[in-house]
């Protein structure tokens, strides 16, 4: 669960440089209120944020790359229309948006490319990982039949759904403790050296992701 961490700290970045953009525009657009040309350009880059940000908030919903392009193309459409801006007005802080639009879509970016490390789907990167390693352990542990295990088991993966349906710290934190518990549980067991080993290898591969 170490790369969600990293993509919500990701995700934060990019509201507060949108935030930034937005407010540098806006002002902007009330200064240039005598040049139509420039006050059109700025119309048409807080559009274009506006159109990154449905697209940025569609693919965090729907985790589909066309949203990804359809960011890209909305932050080059509002880059345009500052440099639009720029030929028919002189403000510092028309660099000052696009440096910000820059950093907007860098960020945002970077937060895409961990959601596809971290897995768009169930079956894919660390997700997928994650799933594999864990019905490994799952399997194991049905042939043994010992339900206080397993109890413990589904209790990890229920943390492991709520976490990944809330993005709450607070579930990270409970998924580490009851690893550990069964870590220790599977330790002081009556099974023989070779499955406790096993057995731990694989709920550490699991925890690790």
């Amino acid at each position: 669960m170490k790369i969600s961490t990293t993509v919500l700290g990701s995700s934060a970045a990019i509201s507060a440089v949108f935030a930034t953009v937005g407010g540098v525009a806006l002002y902007t657009l009330s200064d240039a209120r005598t040049d139509s040309e420039a006050v059109r350009q700025a119309q048409l880059t807080s559009i274009g944020m506006l159109q990154a940000r449905r697209g940025e908030k569609d693919f965090f919903a729907r985790k589909d790359l066309k949203y990804h392009a359809k960011v890209i193309k909305a932050v080059d459409a509002a880059h345009a229309a500052v440099k639009a801006a720029g030929e028919s007005m002189e403000d510092p802080r028309l660099a000052q948006i696009d440096a910000a639009l820059k950093h907007y879509l860098a960020t945002f970016n970077g937060v895409v490319d961990l959601e596809k490390k971290r897995g768009l789907t169930e079956k894919v990167g660390l997700k997928g990982a994650l799933r594999t390693s864990i019905h490994e352990v799952e399997g194991r542990l049905k042939k043994l039949n010992n339900h206080q295990m397993m109890r413990e088991m589904l209790m990890l993966r229920r943390r492991e759904k709520d976490y990944f349906l809330r993005l709450a710290p607070k579930y990270v934190k409970k998924f580490k403790k009851e690893a550990k518990g069964l870590a220790q549980l599977i330790a002081n067991s009556q099974l023989e050296d070779g499955q406790k080993k096993t057995l731990i290898a694989g709920l550490t591969n699991y925890h690790d992701k």
